[in-house]
């Protein structure tokens, strides 16, 4: 039961509920840093979830895309309708976790469970996902120490990007 979703000019504070909140981080946006910074500090990892929308051009050479008849397209890292309306994020999970960290100075661990546990609870599969437990899908993903991807787990079977 989302309260509030508020669009900014400078980014998107996606939505609020009673106890949790989600920031779209596909922009740098300081009043979102300041923001995501404040929920943090206020409500902790465990009720601040990272969330991403991923639309097609994500991880893709693709500037543009058709979303229900409508042609979407990549504008300075940004996902605009032709008529300039936002219409998604050009973001992806381990983006918006190294955003959280690097622009937010928010604690990796933190980061880590607002992007995997927190938005679990929230949809209440936290047994099957989220975290790493006994009965829980092996949906997993190995950082670098730049915290990008460098391999993937879907249900136990790896993917690899080649990154040592």
């Amino acid at each position: 039961d989302v309260e509030k979703v508020a669009l900014a000019a400078d980014g998107l504070l996606a939505g609020v509920r009673p106890g949790a909140a989600w920031f779209d981080l596909s922009t740098n946006a300081p009043s979102l840093v300041k923001k995501l910074s404040a929920a943090f500090a206020a409500k902790g990892a465990d009720r601040v979830a990272l969330v991403t929308d991923a639309m097609p051009t994500v991880g893709t050479s693709l500037d543009r895309f058709d979303l229900v008849g409508r042609t979407i397209k990549l504008v300075d890292g940004r996902l605009m309708t032709e008529e300039g309306t936002l219409a998604g994020a050009h973001l992806d999970m381990a983006s918006a976790v190294r955003n959280a960290v690097r622009l937010a100075k928010v604690p990796l661990e933190d980061a880590l469970r607002a992007a995997s546990l927190t938005p679990a609870r929230f949809l209440g599969v936290e047994n099957e996902r989220g975290a790493i437990v006994p009965g829980a899908r092996a949906d997993l993903a190995a950082l670098t120490d730049k915290l990008t991807v460098a391999a993937t787990w879907i249900d136990g079977e790896i993917e690899s990007y080649g990154v040592p």
